[in-house]
């Protein structure tokens, strides 16, 4: 496609969709850089946006498509954000009306029962239920103290009007799963002396199988997943500490299990474990690029797989469903979207008059849904009134204020293609634009396709945003997601993000002479990292939650998980980060530990952390910032005294991206929104109460 043709067909996408990033998805199917550059430097400036507006969510969050397709489910949250109150509606597709069925707080998310007749409500500490049909109000099942063990498991198996609950008894010291029926009524179907991450019963009621940990002290990380037969239990198979592996379902009939796996595979897959212990792929990605992420029903049967990539990929397990997969992967190319089916429904009749529910995410702050019609293959917008008038009155950043968002691939300086995601600035010169890597954190986590608020809050002041998906990161197979070992800090995976950087300076994206990095957790660890090791290439960073040297922090959090949790990912840390108790290594990795190089420090640098960090403890972060203040480095240290290892509400939220706004845009020459003392009365207080350590005063330049 030549430039004059390129444009041309975006002015006109531009004109009929009035939405930029839509417009993207449908005319770039090559990822052409030299393009998306043209593209971005031609779309009109955004005004800067309020950092409350960038804040704001649609007030329609989680809709559900009920098991029989006839009705839909979702929440619309009421007053302000950090009052957690929503009210749950139920929407009738065929007759396209709405009725509010209840308002409940601090509700993380709704499950329909089997038959679609009842909603479980879980709170985090709670499980509730209430009607679907009509207006009622939710009755509390039972309530969980997670720090004790207890969770919620899952729907029964056997039946439509029970579920179960994992439970902790101090008395005798077992693990017990309790039947809770919809009723009310309790009743102990199992127990065990070792802490379980998984468990069911069969279609006859029976307890079916059990996941553990390997709770041997020589365990080299492994879960084992047990078939029971009464009061015996039958070693099935085994996943080793890089496997993510689950029970999808058992058949106690065929002794069968149906598992997701990685067993001597590279990717992820679906797979049949039969009696004779016989596994057999039933599906992997056809690209063979992405792990398998989830598995959609028809009638207790699997029809269609969901596979992580750049963008969600779906794939069919029926031969009659590859035309609607390969539809759908097309229309909504380029973007992330949500496919849910009505799995009490058969394959047959779905495909004679069933419809599946869309949900994209990727190219608005409002979610878009859309109802795809089988027969007919057409998708047909859905809720657009309902989303329309739930948000009238909330501010939300307009669709045509939006950066655009692409996936792009480059070549790390090993050979392998490292994925990314790049956001571009509307209306900037992109090649003397400032540019700011932004690495995920986990490191064991992944950027995705979805609507992404901080590439978009950092591109409307101004920014070119990178977000490497580096080595360590999931969804991209095996050898990436553990292929890094022991290097963690000047290691593959800060290669991997200093690669990208250069792939697109090269490309002419980007000021060299105005990057900067910024991130949270594993990010933070990697904005410090290359302060320290590439000191002449960044010019400034913030650093959120940041660990100085991950191999104590590893140890520390592996302490914390057994604590919190009874169990831990010890093996795994060992062998992905350091053995702690092999000093060689460990002495290894610490010379190649931001910590310990701190004097190689040039530019300024915020750290953000939360008093109440059980991830990355805050002396840790504490220490570095005096250590660093005693070098005379340029350091702020600003301690949330609310917060975990993330900010936990509005004023933490706000506080957090002023920090970033103002410390990139001081060093950068770059956009911030003030801090209008008599407006936000609260932030500058929150501000100033807690700025620990401040050895510039730039900050205050922002605040009139």
């Amino acid at each position: 496609m030549n430039n004059y043709a390129f444009l041309l067909r975006m002015a006109f996408c531009i004109l009929i969709i009035a939405n930029v990033s839509t417009c993207l998805a449908k005319v770039t199917a090559d990822n052409y850089l030299a393009e998306y550059v043209k593209l971005a430097q031609t779309l009109p400036s955004a005004p800067l946006i309020d950092r409350e507006i960038m804040l704001n969510k649609s007030a329609i969050k989680q809709v559900l498509l009920s098991p029989s397709g006839d009705f839909l489910i979702y929440q619309k949250e009421e007053g302000h954000q950090d009052d957690k109150l929503v009210s749950v509606w139920r929407y009738d597709i065929k007759l396209k009306t709405q009725k509010r069925l209840f308002i409940y707080q601090s509700l993380q998310y709704i499950y329909l029962s089997k038959s679609g007749d009842k909603l479980i409500l879980n709170t985090g500490d709670s499980i509730a239920i209430a009607e679907s049909k009509a207006a009622s109000s939710p009755i509390v099942l039972t309530r969980f103290d997670q720090t004790k063990y207890e969770d919620w498991l899952g729907f029964a198996a056997d039946n439509d009007h029970s579920l179960l609950m994992r439970k902790w008894q101090p008395t005798d010291k077992y693990y017990y799963v309790e039947r809770v029926s919809f009723s009310g009524s309790r009743t102990d179907i199992f127990r065990s002396d070792v802490l379980f991450n998984g468990f069911n019963v069969d279609e006859y009621g029976q307890p079916a199988f059990l996941r553990v940990f390997n709770q041997a002290d020589d365990n080299k990380g492994e879960h084992f997943i047990y078939q029971l037969n009464k009061d015996k239990k039958v070693l099935r198979f085994t996943c080793q500490w890089d496997d993510p592996c689950g029970v999808v379902k058992f058949d106690r009939q065929q002794e069968a299990f149906l598992l997701k796996t990685n067993a001597n595979s590279n990717f992820t897959y679906l797979a049949r474990l039969s009696s004779q212990g016989q596994l057999t792929v039933i599906q992997q990605d056809p690209n063979l690029y992405g792990d398998l992420n989830n598995v959609h029903w028809a009638k207790n049967q699997p029809v269609v797989t969901q596979y992580f990539g750049e963008y969600d990929q779906y794939s069919a397990i029926d031969d009659r469903l590859l035309k609607h997969t390969d539809f759908l992967n097309k229309q909504f190319s380029q973007q992330d979207f949500y496919l849910q089916l009505p799995h009490n429904i058969s394959l047959d009749r779905q495909l004679n008059d069933g419809v599946w529910l869309i949900s994209a995410v990727s190219n608005s702050v409002q979610e878009q849904h859309f109802l795809y019609h089988l027969k007919q293959q057409k998708l047909e917008p859905i809720l657009l009134q309902v989303v329309k008038a739930a948000n009238q009155g909330r501010q939300l950043i307009k669709d045509e204020y939006l950066a655009p968002r692409i996936s792009f691939h480059y070549a790390n300086r090993d050979g392998q293609h490292i994925q990314g995601y790049l956001t571009l600035p509307r209306g900037k010169t992109i090649a003397n634009t400032p540019l700011v890597a932004f690495p995920h954190g986990g490191p064991w986590s992944r950027d995705d396709g979805s609507f992404d608020m901080m590439a978009q809050f950092l591109a409307n002041r101004g920014y070119i945003v990178f977000q490497p998906n580096f080595r360590a990161s999931t969804g991209f197979g095996k050898q990436h997601h553990s292929g890094v070992s022991g290097d963690f800090g000047y290691g593959r995976t800060h290669f991997d993000i200093i690669d990208g950087v250069n792939y697109l300076l090269k490309n002419n994206i980007g000021d060299k002479d105005k990057l900067a990095m910024a991130g949270h957790s594993f990010g933070g660890l990697s904005v410090l990292t290359a302060l320290t090791f590439e000191p002449e290439l960044f010019k400034v960073g913030f650093a959120g939650a940041p660990p100085s040297h991950i191999g104590r922090s590893a140890k520390y959090y592996y302490r914390y998980q057994k604590k919190k949790f009874g169990q831990s990912r010890k093996y795994f840390m060992q062998q992905l980060v350091v053995d702690w108790h092999d000093d060689k290594a460990y002495k290894a990795l610490t010379a190649i530990q931001p910590e310990s190089h701190i004097e190689r420090i040039q530019a300024p640098l915020l750290l953000w952390a939360g008093k109440n960090d059980g991830r990355v403890f805050i002396t840790d972060v504490k220490n570095y910032a005096l250590t660093a203040q005693a070098k005379e480095k340029s350091i702020q240290l600003f301690v949330d005294p609310n917060s975990a290892h993330s900010p936990s509400s509005r004023v933490s939220f706000s506080a957090y991206l002023f920090l970033m706004e103002a410390t990139l845009g001081h060093y950068l020459q770059q956009a911030v929104e003030p801090i209008k003392v008599m407006e936000h009365k609260a932030l500058y207080r929150f501000l100033k109460k807690n700025l620990v350590l401040e050895t510039e005063t730039y900050l205050s330049h922002y605040v009139h």
